[in-house]
């Protein structure tokens, strides 16, 4: 909010008195109200009192009166004070203070405002008629350009040179180097450039380029017939059974050998399918964990485990299923089948329990089998736990 001279003048008038002028509607903090009006006193006393006027510019202070205010806030006295006697905000001298410690006397020089002009305030050029160059500065320009030509070509043998260094064979270094001579003698360096920047000798790039590669050429016949070999048996060799063939048809060679050159040429052999699963998960419902991973017996027939295995042979598959007894590591009983169905099981049950009736005639039929396997059984159980709870 601004304030009249003559509101300032009394509010001055009233606090040397001892007394607080009434405070505008749209006061809030009373406290700062109060504090503005002795900072009013103090500048009436430092200066005149037409230091309480509203002046419609602001001053604008040069670089040496900045400066000396400046001092004398480094001389030793206070912001404060320095600015009430010159009537200004004692925030403004900081500031101006901050700028001196940073820069020096640069920063207190007022620098130009908003953005930078689009256009530089040097003159322009005239690029239609320029100005005709003496023989000097055209001596100076040929110099430049041939320097300019040479620093491309520098950098681009660099860039090559780096990726050169990462390869760890030096033959394959060198063809790689001579090959970069290629790619950037045909981006238009000059060869001598290129030469110059890779340290490189004339008559090594020449050779470099010339010299034909011995173990290519010892390669092309095998690599003929490894081509053959892959086209007759419609890309589904790969390199193991290309091996096996040229060891067949008289090759002594090796199979990381045949590798390389497979995999130089791009020849990749056809992939199996996957192979077929036929499990689904859980179907049914599932028994009660009654063993608990408890596989420890103290007599006889207590717990038996059994499982199915598959067998293969020319003729076709066949599948057994031993009953074990965990104990004594015996084996009860076993059946035989060419389909693993639940005949078999009741079969291989139906042995077991009979042995199991010989040697142990007290047994029981778990709830868990009579859920599992509801078509009608015989007297003797799936197997014995040796704890019966009719008993």
């Amino acid at each position: 909010m601004r304030y009249t001279y003559e509101f300032k003048k009394k509010a001055v008038e009233l606090y040397r008195q001892g007394k607080w002028i009434d405070a505008p509607n749209d006061i809030i903090n009373l406290k700062n109200f109060h504090d503005m009006i002795v900072r009013w006193h103090h500048l009436e006393e430092s200066n005149t009192s037409d230091c309480l006027k509203h002046y419609g510019t602001n001053k604008k202070w040069s670089p040496e009166e900045k400066y000396e205010l400046v001092a004398r806030v480094i001389a030793g006295d206070t912001i404060t004070s320095v600015a009430y006697t010159v009537g200004i905000n004692s925030g403004l001298l900081a500031q101006w203070i901050r700028k001196y410690k940073i820069w020096g006397y640069n920063g207190l020089v007022g620098r130009r405002k908003g953005r930078k002009p689009k256009e530089s305030a040097m003159k322009k050029m005239n690029i239609n008629n320029p100005r005709k160059l003496n023989e000097s500065e055209y001596e100076e320009l040929i110099r430049l350009r041939a320097e300019i030509t040479y620093i491309k070509a520098e950098n681009e043998a660099i860039k090559k040179e780096i990726a050169l260094r990462e390869e760890r064979e030096a033959a394959l270094l060198k063809a790689k180097k001579q090959q970069s001579s290629k790619n950037s003698k045909k981006k238009g360096y000059l060869l001598k450039h290129l030469l110059k920047a890779m340290n490189m000798a004339r008559s090594t790039y020449y050779f470099e380029i010339n010299k034909t590669d011995p173990v290519a050429i010892r390669n092309e016949e095998l690599l003929l017939v490894i081509k053959k070999i892959f086209v007759e048996n419609k890309g589904r060799y790969g390199v193991r059974r290309v091996y096996m063939e040229l060891k067949n048809r008289g090759y002594n060679v090796n199979h990381k050998r045949v590798q390389r050159l497979m995999h130089d040429a791009g020849l990749f052999g056809k992939r199996p399918k996957e192979k077929y699963h036929s499990y689904k998960g859980e179907v049914g419902k599932v028994a009660d964990n009654v063993i608990n991973r408890n596989f420890s017996t103290t007599l006889p027939l207590q717990k038996w485990t059994t499982d199915v295995s598959q067998f293969n042979f020319s003729w076709g598959k066949c599948y057994l299923s031993p009953i074990l007894d965990m104990n004594t590591n015996e084996i009860i009983s076993y059946d035989l089948a060419l389909s693993p169905n639940l005949e078999q099981i009741k079969r291989m049950l139906d042995s077991g329990m009979y042995e199991s009736d010989r040697l142990l005639p007290t047994t029981y039929i778990p709830e868990a089998t009579k859920q599992l396997h509801p078509a009608p059984q015989r007297s003797c159980p799936v197997y014995n736990t040796g704890n019966n709870p009719e008993d």
